[in-house]
């Protein structure tokens, strides 16, 4: 990376990975460019809000990486928590409450940080690829489900809950764990693919879909919501996905029958978001 503030342009490219996730559609479900899926308190803009007050945030996360001198990566995390803590307040405040972005908050800074500390401590003229980054990720994030999914005597977020009634780790257990959704599947396929870069997002946007244990269709429609995300995204695929006519007539059914019964596989579109991040980081750093 041969500019003179390396932080600021990984903040710009996590800005830019939220819009693209944002802005890519038809997204069964989800907030896009051409409806707000089954989200009745956002729409586009809202994201486009959202995202366009966090880049310092990830500038800072992207730095304290640079600077960290430590040994045990779990001390990373804990510096940029408060960070994280600041970016969600902006978040809401530009929104008016909405949460739009607090996964991708903890995701793409966690990933700003690894590639900070990748930057000062990886061997001059390596290549850091996205799976060197969800490795130091994995290293900051250890021991991150038990010590926050564990039960405990205060009221249970939804995803407490879940990792309680299903053993589902959403979010966190994607990143103790290196992003194994995306590292093993999502930026292999982004890597391969070709044509139209919205019709390459949502095909990977599919992919995951068929692959996640969503967390987010989970707590609003259970495990037949997501055995129906799952199979609808997989025939979406077999009949050639977005870039196809057929593929794209059963992502439309998709999007109004997910609209319909409240399905919102977000996790999977944060999942989206943080593939794009890497794919773009791992062609100039």
């Amino acid at each position: 990376m041969t500019f003179n503030r390396p932080e600021e342009r990984i903040a710009s490219l996590a800005v830019e990975a939220m819009l693209h996730e944002a802005a890519a559609g038809p997204k069964p479900g989800l907030v896009d460019r051409y409806n707000n899926g089954a989200h009745k308190d956002m729409d586009l803009f809202t994201f486009c809000s959202s995202a366009a007050v966090l880049h310092p945030y990830f500038s800072s996360m992207t730095e304290t990486g640079f600077h960290f001198t430590g040994s045990d990566l779990l001390n990373l995390l804990r510096q940029i928590r408060p960070i994280g803590i600041e970016a969600e307040k902006a978040m809401f405040e530009a929104t008016s409450g909405i949460n739009t972005h607090k996964g991708l908050i903890f995701s793409l800074g966690i990933l700003c940080a690894s590639a900070g500390y990748l930057l000062k401590n990886e061997t001059p003229g390596k290549n850091i690829t996205g799976d060197d980054l969800c490795g130091i990720a994995s290293q900051m994030c250890r021991g991150i489900v038990e010590r926050e999914l564990a039960v405990s005597n205060r009221k249970q977020t939804h995803g407490e809950k879940l990792f309680q009634d299903s053993g589902t780790t959403g979010i966190r257990g994607e990143a103790e764990a290196g992003f194994p959704s995306v590292t093993g599947s999502a930026l292999p396929a982004l890597r391969r693919s070709a044509g139209e870069w919205n019709n390459r997002l949502v095909d990977i946007l599919l992919l995951l879909m068929t692959e996640v244990e969503d967390s987010n269709v989970l707590h609003r429609g259970g495990t037949e919501s997501l055995k129906r995300v799952k199979e609808q995204a997989g025939e979406a695929l077999e009949a050639g996905g977005s870039g196809n006519l057929k593929g794209r007539e059963i992502l439309h059914r998709m999007d109004r029958d997910f609209a319909e019964r409240n399905i919102s596989p977000g996790g999977c579109a944060d999942l989206l978001a943080v593939t794009i991040f890497l794919y773009k980081l791992e062609n100039i750093i």
